[in-house]
């Protein structure tokens, strides 16, 4: 029997870059963000592509990316003794993609960004990681959006995407003070990859620390399929990671639900205007924050 990623990856969900069955100005931004020079411009070209061409999918995929460090016993063992997700499970969910948000809105030198650097640094430095435990959760942030994009998203990232994606977690990396950072992007996969296979195995505090934070992936998830989050969560992640987190196997009509729905949305997408505001803007409202936010309520208090 094929297996749930390959049901979803069949012929007829194949990402495709055909430009000729879509509205005809779906692909302009494409076109800009092609001629920019992924060195020099990365972060205009980052900004572009996570807050305006595909939004979706890089919104799902850092959600994604959040539950790698649970499948880690060590990193979920800190996570929970910290006891931000437990007893902050709204806020610190938000404040995490908020304050990466921060990041690709402003660019890293804006003073803002500088604050959240701050904060975050402050928040990791209090607490014994290693070096290789923070390399690993920086590529994630790199890696596993960029894979979700290239699998599910209206369209799969172009070359200057992906390298442009690489330079900002290296720049941000470094203002982390992390060392011996992966050289490239093929680089940061190896090493997620290598990682994940020495490092991930369940644990009671990985599990638990999933199925208190399920709900919001739940909330990226089509309306009849929320109440299938656990299934859909551990239909995006290998067997080793869905085990590790205590997610359930999914079931054919799970998949077989999602697959019309990526297909019927990606339809859908390419069929739309694009458009030209980001979804995202600074001190906006949130579930966690419904009169907006200032940067000093990011994090856990000042100590």
């Amino acid at each position: 029997m094929p297996s749930a990623m390959s049901l979803l990856r069949d012929p007829a969900m194949k990402n495709t870059t055909d430009r000729t069955w879509s509205h005809p100005r779906r692909y302009e931004r494409a076109h800009q963000i092609e001629a920019m020079d992924a060195e020099r411009d990365h972060e205009g070209i980052y900004r572009l592509t996570a807050l305006l061409e595909l939004p979706w999918e890089h919104r799902f995929g850092w959600n994604l990316a959040f539950y790698r460090p649970f499948a880690v016993p060590r990193l979920a063992k800190l996570l929970a003794h910290t006891g931000q997700i437990q007893n902050q499970t709204l806020k610190r969910a938000h404040d995490t993609g908020l304050m990466m948000y921060e990041l690709f809105e402003n660019g890293l030198d804006h003073p803002r960004s500088r604050e959240v650097l701050r904060r975050l640094n402050r928040m990791h430095h209090r607490w014994d990681i290693e070096q290789d435990d923070y390399r690993y959760i920086l590529t994630t942030f790199a890696v596993v959006p960029t894979r979700f994009t290239d699998r599910y998203g209206w369209r799969p990232l172009i070359p200057v995407e992906r390298t442009a994606i690489f330079r900002f977690y290296e720049e941000l990396g470094k203002r982390m003070a992390i060392s011996s950072i992966p050289g490239s992007y093929d680089a940061m996969v190896a090493y997620l990859d290598d990682y994940e296979a020495r490092e991930v195995q369940h644990s009671s505090e990985g599990e638990q620390l999933t199925n208190q934070t399920l709900p919001f992936l739940a909330a990226r998830i089509p309306g009849p399929l929320k109440s299938r989050a656990p299934e859909i969560a551990g239909l995006f992640l290998d067997s080793r990671m869905r085990s590790a987190l205590g997610l359930p196997t999914p079931r054919r009509t799970t998949v077989m639900a999602l697959r019309s729905a990526l297909a019927a949305r990606r339809v859908a997408i390419r069929w739309q205007r694009p458009s030209s505001k980001p979804w995202f803007t600074p001190g906006m409202a949130t579930a966690a924050y419904p009169t907006g936010y200032h940067l000093s309520e990011l994090g856990p208090p000042d100590q």
